[in-house]
């Protein structure tokens, strides 16, 4: 009977202990979707048009900074120094200023100018980068995924077999595809894909963000104009072009390259610049690097020393690595698209500087 009390008791403890643990799972479940409840409801709270409105136009907080500093993966110095520009210019909440691109640059030049006055470049050169962060967040906002949201008119550019570039218009966009009006050029080179080719279109939309997609031809017709139309297949797989690291601009200087050569000198290794010079042409230059034509098809991964002039009165010098060689259409001459790899802290924050128009060419104040 000990035995049998014994073990009655265990039992009564041991379910005790059980329904313990049921009550604290139950009470645990609760807990957990009250939570989740208040947070959605905080959450739709600070989703409306009221809430958004009555805090937007609040100054810029130090916490403001830190959230937008999370979502657009910025470094400490840069988050301080989006602290500081913000401070400086008593600004709205930075995390809903930051999509007016308009008022930003306003924000960032007027920094710009300060900091430049005051000889600050290694301040600039993270202004830039801090700058171009929030670009790129503010266009992956403003993303698209489909192309069923594109108006008439929109332009699509395709490149045949041969590289030559054509513009092809968009006339109309419903459920059976898009719709895409051919330029005659095209047709009298008689280049254009075949019906059911797949071919890769790209186009910058309304946004500013560019972006390409692979679709399929479907047919082709003659609409009630007498245009020559290619239907295609919608597109729900856009994908945005990669963004360089700096942006770019168009430039036209002239320059003169040398090529580096590494030279053994016992058992180190020095990099020297060779005498003889090659003619270049600008096509665009960022920051971090630039478009060069040249006569000489030069092979990837070459060390080149460039010598050219930002406003025609500098002497300016970089030294950059080819990451890839183009032959132009007509095959006289080669685009070498380089990296740079040293370049002084000044001229860069100058060509930074260029590429945001905060200054014109000849290292002025540009006109907002």
């Amino acid at each position: 009977m000990f035995d049998q009390m014994g073990s009655s008791h265990l039992e009564v403890r041991q379910n005790s202990l059980l329904y313990s643990f049921i009550i604290a799972i139950i009470i645990g479940f609760f807990v957990f979707v009250l939570i989740h409840f208040i947070q959605r409801m905080i959450q739709k709270h600070r989703s409306s048009a009221e809430w958004i409105e009555a805090h937007k136009n609040l100054e810029t907080t130090r916490k403001n900074v830190r959230n937008l500093s999370k979502k657009a993966n910025l470094s400490h110095a840069e988050e301080n120094l989006l602290w500081t520009v913000c401070h400086n210019a008593h600004c709205k909440n930075i995390e809903y200023l930051y999509l007016d691109n308009e008022v930003m640059d306003v924000i960032f030049k007027r920094e710009y100018q300060r900091l430049a006055e005051q000889n600050k470049e290694e301040l600039i050169s993270i202004l830039f980068p801090l700058r171009y962060k929030l670009e790129d967040l503010h266009d992956k906002m403003l993303f698209i995924t489909s192309t069923r949201s594109l108006p008439v008119g929109q332009e699509f550019t395709y490149v045949d077999k041969d590289g030559a570039k054509f513009v092809l218009k968009l006339t109309q966009n419903d459920s059976t595809g898009l719709y895409l009006s051919l330029p005659q050029q095209l047709i009298n080179y008689g280049t254009q894909p075949a019906a059911l080719d797949k071919i890769m279109l790209s186009f910058t939309a309304k946004t500013g963000i560019s972006y390409t997609l692979l679709t399929r031809v479907i047919r082709y017709s003659t609409d009630k104009e007498g245009r020559s139309i290619m239907v295609a297949s919608s597109s729900n797989a856009l994908k945005p072009v990669q963004h360089r690291m700096a942006k770019r601009m168009a430039f036209s200087q002239r320059a003169t390259f040398s090529a580096i050569k590494p030279v053994k000198k016992g058992k180190k290794v020095k990099f020297e610049v060779m005498e003889k010079k090659h003619p270049g042409q600008f096509i665009d230059i960022s920051a971090t690097g630039c478009g060069l034509v040249c006569a000489l098809p030069i092979k990837t991964g070459q060390l080149l020393f460039i010598e050219f002039s930002l406003d025609n009165k500098r002497h300016d010098k970089a030294v950059g690595i080819i990451v890839s060689t183009k032959k132009t259409r007509e095959g006289n001459f080669f685009v070498l698209h380089i990296r740079f790899e040293q370049i002084d802290l000044h001229l860069q924050n100058l060509i930074y500087a260029l590429t945001y128009n905060y200054i014109d060419i000849k290292g002025e104040s540009a006109d907002s």
